[in-house]
C-alpha cells in the first residue's frame, strides 16, 4: 500500500517542476494558511506589515498580531477595538491606526512590545474620530487618515489636515500620498501641503480602491465600479481597457498592490486574489479552490521573500507568486493518479491511472467574470 501512496508525491512533485518549466504564470500558487485558531483571535483581518527583523504584525478585528514564525502574540490597543491599518517607518517603528485611536508599539522592559497611544497628542477639538483606515510612513513623517482629516505625526507633533468634504483613502507613490476627497476627486498630499491635481476632479464621484504604477511611472488606478484607468498627471485619464475590467467590477475591487516583478495583484471581495501583467492581461486568479482561505481580501502586503500576505474576512493567507513552482488539483481536472506527462505543439498530456489528459497551452489565459474557467480534459477512448 505504501507504493502508490510514494509514486504519487514524486510524481506530484515532477509535475510541479516539469509544469514550471513548459508553461508558465499557469497553475496555483503554494500558499499557507493560517484559522482564527491558530493565533486565537477573531477571524476578520485588516491589514500587515513586515519589520526589519521578520516580524509579521497584523491588524485583526481584536488586536495587534505579532508573528514570529513560530507563534502569534496578542497586542490589544487601550480601547479594545480593531486595528485598521498598520505601517513601519524607516527606523522599524510601528505604526497602527483603529477605531478613535492612533500609536505605535513599544517594548517593555522584557522586551515584549506594547501599544502606546498618541491620542493625547492630537488637538483636543480633533480627538473624536472613528476609524483610521491608513496609516503610511514616508519620509516626511507618519499620517493617519480619518473621514474628516489627517492626522500627520512628525518630530513628536501632531498636525490635522482637514477635509473640505470627506476623505475616502489614501494611497502612497513614493513619498507623495494620493487621496481619494469625496465630491472633489483625487488631491495629493506632499508633506504638510493638500494640493488638487489636473483632471483629479474627473474621479469625483468614482469610488477609488488602489492606486499603483505602470512600468512608465503612470499611475494605475483600480475603481470598484469602473474598472482600470491610466492616469499621466497632467493629462485626462484613460480608461485601461483589459480583460481584468470586467472581473474586478463583478467581483468588486478592494485592493491592489503592485510586486516586485511585472505582475499588479488585486485584492477583491468576491472572488479572491487576481494577478495581472503590465499589459492588463490575467495571470492567475487565486481563490478557496486554490487553496485560499477565503475569498474575501481585505488587503495585501509584501514580505522581504516576496511573499503576498492576504488580510482576509475569515482568517489569514500567505500566497508565494513569484515562486517557480505551481501546483494543480481536483479543481483544474486532474482526479487521479498521475505517471507521466509531456508536451507536444503546446499541448500537455497526462497519463493517469484513469486516462490520458491534455491541457491547451494556447487557452491558459481563458478567464470570465467569475475566474479561471481552465480544466484539464480527458481523452476520449
Amino acid at each position: 500500500m505504501k507504493l502508490p501512496f510514494i509514486k504519487l508525491i514524486y510524481t506530484s512533485v515532477c509535475f510541479s517542476l516539469l509544469w514550471n518549466i513548459v508553461i508558465a504564470q499557469i497553475g496555483s500558487p503554494f500558499i499557507s494558511n493560517y484559522h482564527p485558531k491558530d493565533y486565537n483571535s477573531g477571524s476578520q483581518n485588516w491589514c500587515s506589515a513586515q519589520d526589519k527583523r521578520g516580524i509579521i504584525y497584523i491588524g485583526n478585528s481584536n488586536y495587534i498580531l505579532e508573528y514570529d514564525g513560530v507563534n502569534f502574540r496578542k497586542i490589544p490597543l487601550p480601547k479594545g477595538t480593531v486595528v485598521r491599518s498598520i505601517d513601519i517607518n524607516s527606523e522599524g517603528v510601528v505604526f497602527a491606526g483603529g477605531q478613535g485611536d492612533i500609536g505605535y508599539l513599544q517594548s517593555d522592559s522584557t522586551g515584549k512590545n506594547n501599544f502606546t497611544s498618541l491620542l493625547n497628542e492630537i488637538p483636543e477639538e480633533n480627538r473624536s474620530f472613528d476609524d483610521v483606515w491608513n496609516t503610511i510612513c514616508n519620509n516626511y513623517g507618519t499620517y493617519f487618515l480619518t473621514d474628516n482629516f489627517i492626522l500627520r505625526y512628525h518630530n513628536g507633533i501632531i498636525n490635522v489636515i482637514e477635509s473640505e468634504s470627506s476623505f475616502h483613502l489614501m494611497f502612497p507613490i513614493k513619498d507623495t500620498l494620493y487621496i481619494k476627497e469625496r465630491g472633489n476627486g483625487l488631491v495629493k498630499l506632499i508633506d504638510n501641503s493638500l494640493e488638487r491635481i489636473p483632471y483629479g476632479n474627473f474621479f469625483a464621484d468614482i469610488p477609488i480602491f488602489s492606486i499603483t504604477t505602470t512600468d512608465n511611472g503612470h499611475l494605475l488606478i483600480a475603481s470598484m465600479t469602473d474598472g482600470l484607468f491610466i492616469f499621466k498627471e497632467g493629462d485626462e485619464p484613460k480608461v485601461f481597457i483589459t480583460e481584468a475590467n470586467e472581473f474586478l467590477v463583478k467581483n468588486l475591487v478592494y485592493n491592489g498592490l503592485k510586486l516586485n516583478n511585472d505582475l499588479t495583484a488585486f485584492g477583491t471581495l468576491k472572488n479572491g486574489l487576481l494577478l495581472i501583467n503590465q499589459d492588463g492581461i490575467i495571470q492567475t486568479n487565486v481563490t478557496t479552490s486554490s487553496n485560499l482561505l477565503f475569498d474575501a481580501i481585505n488587503n495585501v502586503s509584501l514580505d522581504h521573500q516576496n511573499g503576498l500576505w492576504a488580510t482576509l474576512d475569515k482568517g489569514i493567507s500567505r500566497i508565494e507568486p513569484a515562486s517557480r513552482f505551481s501546483f494543480f488539483n481536483e479543481n483544474d481536472g486532474i482526479n487521479h493518479l498521475v505517471y507521466n506527462l509531456t508536451k507536444h505543439k503546446d499541448i500537455l498530456y497526462l497519463a493517469t491511472s484513469e486516462g490520458v489528459y491534455y491541457f491547451d497551452d494556447n487557452a491558459k489565459n481563458a478567464y470570465s467574470e467569475q475566474g479561471k474557467v481552465i480544466k484539464f480534459n480527458l481523452i476520449d477512448n
